[in-house]
C-alpha cells in the first residue's frame, strides 16, 4: 500500500529524500482494522450483549441487583461488567469475556425482571462465545506492543531495524559527541562481515539529508549558525565505556 501512495498518490518532492526513507507500519492499527472487519459480520449480537451491559451497569441499584443475581446463582463478581469501546477491539474482548462468564446471571435476570429487554438469543451468546475465542488471539498479540509500562521499540526494531538502520545511524551521527565514530562502533557488532556495506550506506544519506534540507530552507544557511552556548553538556556519567576504549584505540 505504502508503495503504491508512493508511486501513485503523493506528491515525492514533498517528501523527505523523495519518498526513499518514507516507512509506515502499524502494527496495532492493521490488526485493529482486521478485527473491526470481523465483528462487523456480527454486529448483531455484539450490540445485543453491549446492550445487556449498558442495562444492568446503568445505575447503582441495578449494579447490586446483579450482584445479588450472582449470589443466587453460586457467582461471585470478582470482574466488573465493562462497557467496550468499539474503537479498541481489546475493550470488546473484556467485555464479551465477563459477559460471557456471567451468562447464567443474565439469565436468571431476564427470567425474573421484565425491564430487562436486552438479553441475547442463544444463537447471539453462541456468536458472542466464537468471536471471544478469536479475540482473545488478537488480545494476546497486541497486548505486548500497546503496553505503557514498558518500553516496546526492541520488538519494532527486531523486525524492522533494516528498514531504519540508517535513519538511527543519521541521527547519531546528528549527536555532537558522537559523530559517525559510533556507527562505526556499533553496526559491526549487529552485521558482522556485512558491516562495511551498512557503514556506506549511511554516509552518503548524511549528505542527502543536509541537501534535502537545505534545499528546502527559505533563509540562507549561513544565516542558521547557532551559539555553542546552545549545545547540551556532555554528562560524564553518560558514557559508554565499550565505545570510550574504541575511540581511544583508533
Amino acid at each position: 500500500m505504502i508503495k503504491t501512495l508512493l508511486d501513485e498518490k503523493l506528491n515525492k518532492k514533498d517528501l523527505l529524500l523523495t519518498g526513499r526513507v518514507l516507512h509506515v507500519c502499524c502494527a496495532a492499527h492493521i490488526l485493529n482494522l482486521i478485527v473491526q472487519g470481523g465483528l462487523k459480520v456480527i454486529g448483531d449480537s455484539i450490540s445485543k450483549v453491549r446492550d445487556s451491559v449498558l442495562f444492568w451497569i446503568g445505575s447503582a441499584s441495578r449494579i447490586e441487583r446483579f450482584e445479588e443475581a450472582a449470589c443466587l446463582v453460586h457467582y461471585y463478581c470478582n470482574n466488573k461488567l465493562a462497557y467496550d469501546w468499539p474503537t479498541r477491539r481489546n475493550s470488546t474482548y473484556l467485555m464479551l469475556r465477563t459477559t460471557i462468564e456471567y451468562k447464567e446471571v443474565f439469565n436468571k435476570l431476564n427470567l425474573t425482571d421484565t425491564n430487562y429487554q436486552s438479553y441475547p438469543t442463544e444463537e447471539q451468546w453462541s456468536n458472542a462465545e466464537d468471536v471471544s475465542d478469536k479475540l482473545k488471539l488478537f488480545y494476546l498479540i497486541t497486548e505486548p506492543f500497546s503496553g505503557t509500562q514498558y518500553l516496546t521499540s526492541s520488538q519494532y526494531f527486531t523486525k524492522y531495524w533494516d528498514d531504519v538502520h540508517i535513519l538511527m545511524g543519521v541521527a547519531a551521527i546528528f549527536d555532537p559527541r558522537y559523530k559517525m565514530r559510533l556507527v562505526e562502533f556499533f553496526l559491526p557488532l549487529i552485521y558482522g562481515e556485512e558491516v562495511s556495506t551498512k557503514i556506506q550506506e549511511v554516509r552518503p544519506n548524511c549528505y542527502d539529508f543536509f541537501q534535502d534540507y537545505k534545499s528546502k530552507l527559505s533563509a540562507p544557511y549561513d544565516s542558521l549558525a547557532y551559539s555553542s552556548s546552545e549545545v547540551t553538556s556532555f554528562d560524564q556519567s553518560d558514557r559508554l565505556s565499550s565505545f570510550d576504549r574504541f575511540v581511544t584505540s583508533t
